[in-house]
């Protein structure tokens, strides 16, 4: 029972940092980003960035820092891009964390970002290798929204990949969005494009996802009496201490009722 109350107290925290987020939007920032694939590299370096999407949950503006838009402003041609990589991606990670620099007061909310293969650690080290000096954001102000989904719904609320099906789970589908494997062919095939606007419909995404998990509304694979900390002796335990709790769910099981004898009734009479 004791982890049970820790699942619950977890659940509960979760939620608070969720609301905190939409509480002080006009200073969230949702990042995503994509590189090549790190799963088929064997030449001993870094992958490579090819874009980076930061939105201001607030206003919803969409801040793009892409290797596509970048070889365009210098007049490289997208078949050329590849010769010209890493002085594009070098300029391209100059402007991302002067950026950075501007908004470490920020929260910077993430869906998974958190290890040197894929996360904050990622970008500042290939900007590192690129000869950059990176800005380092705080880890105070990260908050990880699938780790925020696990502990509200538990594990195994939507299958792998799961930022793509519990979008879909949702009814939020775009035909720009791309899985990370998808991605990752495209940047081979150099279509920094397809990338770049994929990147950015999921932060886009990400944002939608934990709104929905703020009004409740979020569609998961998980019923409410499997989400964390939510076992039957803990649930009577609080409407014990929580006198109000307990006639809501007194009027809840009595309207699941009415509604069970009413489908009963018509089912008798057809």
């Amino acid at each position: 029972m004791g982890s049970e109350r820790f699942k619950l107290r977890q659940r509960k925290m979760a939620k608070k940092k969720l609301e905190k987020l939409f509480d002080n939007a006009d200073t969230t920032l949702i990042i995503h980003y994509a590189c090549e694939s790190f799963f088929k590299k064997n030449d001993g370096k870094a992958p490579r960035i090819s874009s980076i999407s930061v939105k201001n949950l607030g206003n919803g503006s969409n801040k793009s820092f892409s290797i596509y838009h970048m070889a365009e402003r210098e007049g490289i041609p997208p078949n050329k891009i590849f010769d010209n990589y890493e002085k594009l991606e070098k300029k391209m990670l100059d402007e991302f964390f002067d950026y950075v620099s501007e908004h470490l007061g920020y929260t910077w909310a993430h869906w998974n970002m958190r290890s040197i293969n894929f996360g904050f650690q990622a970008l500042e080290h290939r900007y590192r290798v690129l000869g950059g000096a990176p800005k380092i954001i705080p880890d105070t102000r990260k908050v990880d929204i699938s780790d925020l989904m696990v502990k509200i719904y538990g594990v195994g609320y939507a299958e792998k990949p799961v930022l793509a099906n519990i979008t879909k789970m949702n009814g939020i589908i775009s035909d720009f969005f791309m899985e990370g494997a998808r991605e990752a062919e495209a940047f081979e095939k150099g279509e920094f494009l397809k990338i770049q606007q994929s990147n950015m419909k999921k932060v886009d995404f990400i944002g939608y996802v934990a709104e929905k998990a703020l009004d409740g509304s979020l569609k998961t694979k998980n019923k409410w009496y499997k989400y964390p900390g939510m076992h039957p002796r803990i649930i009577v335990e609080v409407i014990k201490e929580n006198w109000i709790y307990g006639i809501i769910a007194l009027v809840v099981l009595a309207l699941s009722l009415a509604r069970g004898f009413s489908w009963l009734f018509q089912s008798s009479h057809q």
